[in-house]
């Protein structure tokens, strides 16, 4: 298992966007994906929609925006840094589900979630190859 960082900036706009985005679809899950600019040190999201058969329980991103997403980072010459989706259901760590088909080890996993306590939180974990689950602190350049 390969050690990554265990604590990783999230831009507040970045930050702000997708859990707003959540927000805004509290009963499906939204998934994107973030990509990031060293030279400048900027980050972009990119909303990806769902096309899951049950949406507010799971997601799988379009395959054709994925694809169009990817041509766009790679033209920006930026790098894919992250993927992130919901859980509505209030759960912040990674189910058995998005861990077992979970395969962009490169990249970290952030998901959204109201938690127990109903408020919209972020959380940030490495899934590596072996399916075990490294959590990672995300902060904002606030």
């Amino acid at each position: 298992m390969t050690t990554r960082k265990n604590s990783i900036k999230i831009s507040l706009e970045i930050a702000t966007r997708i859990l707003g985005d959540a927000l805004n679809n509290p009963f499906q899950e939204i998934c994107g994906l973030i990509s990031y600019d060293k030279k400048s040190d900027t980050q972009k999201s990119y909303p990806i929609r769902n096309v899951a058969t049950s949406p507010n329980t799971h997601f799988e991103m379009d395959s054709t925006q994925l694809i169009a997403t990817t041509k766009q980072v790679r033209n920006l010459k930026h790098k894919m840094f992250a993927i992130y989706h919901s859980h509505p259901n209030g759960n912040i760590t990674p189910s058995s589900q998005d861990i077992q088909q979970y395969e962009y080890h490169d990249l970290l996993y952030i998901i959204i979630s109201p938690g127990n306590d109903g408020i919209l939180n972020l959380a940030g974990y490495w899934i590596h190859q072996n399916k075990s689950v490294e959590p990672v602190t995300l902060y904002t350049n606030t």
